[in-house]
């Protein structure tokens, strides 16, 4: 109720930082409730007028939460997500791209690992692996020895399941490698798991 006696103020008032906030707050309540059509609408409705203003940084948070929505399939959330990252390429935010990008590698990695019957099984690995390399760039690029970490762990894991044990052993022994050195005994024990 409160959410939408603000909505209604900031409508009026024509205050459209207000509105966009009030309409976040729904739409995350939507969310919450697992009412996802209404929570799409209002993060929909929201986007349009992010955009409207030129706020770019608004426009990546409101995509990032539209593509959480329980009810999209993997292709829709595919395309919100690369929307997603084309603004925070604008923005610059490498590390948010990293994130991005690593999600959706592990996501077609996981259906490649778990969908074996699926015509479109060699394309998910396909695209684990591009995910996976445009990553690795930016890993590179900004030194996050942590993200690395993840990265090689995912490819390990990737590599596992489909027998490619060299790959596998080699993607496991990064990981020790860097865990090591940045301390992380966790991850170093998962290497050791993978080895």
């Amino acid at each position: 109720k409160r959410g939408l006696e603000y909505l209604e103020v900031s409508i009026e008032t024509r205050d459209k930082q207000a509105e966009i906030q009030a309409m976040k707050y729904l739409a995350k309540n939507h969310d919450f409730i697992k009412n996802y059509y209404e929570a799409e609408s209002l993060y929909r409705k929201t986007l349009k007028i992010v955009r409207e203003i030129g706020d770019v940084e608004g426009e990546a948070e409101i995509l990032n939460s539209l593509g959480g929505l329980s009810h999209f399939g993997d292709q829709q959330k595919n395309i919100i997500f690369h929307q997603e990252i084309d603004a925070l390429r604008i923005i610059g935010d490498k590390s948010a791209i990293l994130k991005r990008l690593m999600d959706m590698g592990s996501s077609y990695a996981m259906r490649y690992n778990h969908e074996t019957d699926s015509p479109l099984r060699h394309e998910f690995y396909n695209k684990a692996i591009d995910y996976f390399a445009e990553s690795h760039e930016i890993i590179t690029e900004i030194n996050d020895k942590k993200s690395a970490v993840e990265l090689y762990g995912h490819i390990g894991m990737l590599h596992t399941t489909d027998m490619r044990l060299d790959f596998a052993f080699t993607a496991y022994r990064t990981v020790l490698k860097i865990s090591i050195e940045i301390e992380d005994l966790i991850a170093s024990r998962s290497a050791y798991y993978g080895l």
